[in-house]
């Protein structure tokens, strides 16, 4: 089964029909038919509801569109130290935004378990091209 580690830019491109938002779906398909596993770190769910609610500056309408979004088969992956620390690293040495170096934490975490299928970090941000460990899967929707 496929673990899929979504960053804030993923989901918003999903959630405003941009460019890339069908692999997405396709995803969050997969997941619903229990054929894939979707992770977010509560960080970058945070990223996605200031996002949402910077457009329209409407709590309700933001409460209404992130519940939405909860019913989603998505895990939302309380952070930690020992995650919050690998983002710092991260942020530092590859030059990530914060919380985009969470999802990179998150994704290397869980890219040392013991499962044989690395899993794919899905992102629209090109900030990750600066990840310098190349054994990590990111895969990158296409630009606007």
């Amino acid at each position: 089964m496929t673990r899929y580690i979504l960053d804030a830019s993923a989901l918003l491109r999903f959630t405003d029909k941009e460019k890339g938002w069908q692999r997405v779906e396709q995803v969050i398909t997969e997941a619903a038919a229990g054929k894939a596993t979707l992770l977010m770190t509560s960080v970058n769910w945070g990223e996605v509801a200031a996002s949402v609610y910077k457009r329209n500056r409407d709590a309700l309408q933001t409460r209404s569109v992130l519940t939405r979004l909860k019913a989603l088969p998505i895990q939302v992956v309380e952070v930690d130290d020992t995650l919050a620390e690998t983002a710092a690293f991260l942020k530092v040495n590859d030059k990530l935004p914060f919380a985009d170096a969470f999802a990179a934490a998150l994704l290397s975490q869980e890219s040392s378990g013991k499962s044989k299928e690395l899993p794919v970090l899905l992102t629209a941000d090109f900030d990750f091209k600066n990840v310098s460990n190349t054994s990590l899967r990111i895969e990158f929707l296409s630009a606007k």
